[in-house]
């Protein structure tokens, strides 16, 4: 799915048609659903629980690789994904989950402290991509807005929010390698794009469909050098 960040904020009808290509994507069948639930706790706070669910299959598995994929689905079932406490505004309120958890926590709950408009736009403290030592960043670019892009009134729901999540980042720069060998190029994308619908006076989510895109380009030459064969009497027998 390709994202272009600034056409999609300058072009409300390409913005809306992206979002009807997201909503209109089929579910990856070998992904592992999760399901999530909330507990209201004391002082406006709520816990956090999510585990892997059972999936349904509409029928056998078409090979030996399909039922493998099936079986480790089957022993993931129940599997805690992430559990943990948010205050009011969607903010983890513990210390030790790991960043991949934490950024769920603020896809799916993080809101401003702050009264917002319908247009103004926010950001959520995400990070989709990162570099270890081997890598040096020469360039990065980074497109963090999350706006509420109109409300409605249901006549069941009440009044519901459509959120809007922009989230891109990029990185280039070299690879270095521990030999002589020259620094490879190279370029990573990560893109977040989801809309969800949220019910205001509920407080709940009515809808939510993300995707997360990440791409990696990199170039490397090989040398290789011709070998004669080796005559078979000089063969190690081993």
């Amino acid at each position: 799915m390709d994202i272009d960040v600034g056409a999609m904020l300058a072009n409300p009808a390409l913005l809306q048609a992206k979002i009807n290509e997201l909503k209109s994507l089929p579910l990856d069948p070998h992904s592992f659903p999760i399901q999530l639930k909330m507990e209201p706790e004391a002082h406006g706070q709520a816990s956090v629980l999510a585990k892997n669910r059972r999936v349904d299959y509409p029928g056998q598995a078409s090979d030996e690789g399909e039922q493998r994929r099936r079986e480790m689905q089957e022993a993931t079932i129940g599997l805690v994904q992430l559990n943990t406490i948010i205050d009011q505004y969607g903010v983890n309120q513990n210390h030790f989950i790991k960043p991949l958890q934490n950024n769920l926590v603020n896809m799916m709950f993080r809101v401003p402290d702050y009264p917002v408009t319908v247009g103004e736009h926010w950001q959520i403290p995400v990070v989709l991509s990162s570099l270890n030592t081997p890598f040096l960043a020469d360039r990065a670019h980074r497109d963090n807005k999350v706006w509420i892009k109109s409300i409605s009134n249901d006549p069941v729901a009440g009044r519901v929010a459509e959120i809007v999540y922009l989230l891109q980042e990029k990185i280039s720069g070299k690879r270095q390698h521990f030999t002589t060998e020259p620094a490879t190029p190279f370029e990573v994308s990560a893109t977040y794009f989801a809309v969800g619908e949220y019910q205001i006076e509920g407080h709940k989510w009515l809808s939510y469909v993300g995707r997360l895109d990440t791409t990696v380009e990199s170039f490397r030459t090989v040398s290789l050098i011709a070998l004669a064969p080796v005559d078979a009497s000089n063969r190690d027998p081993k």
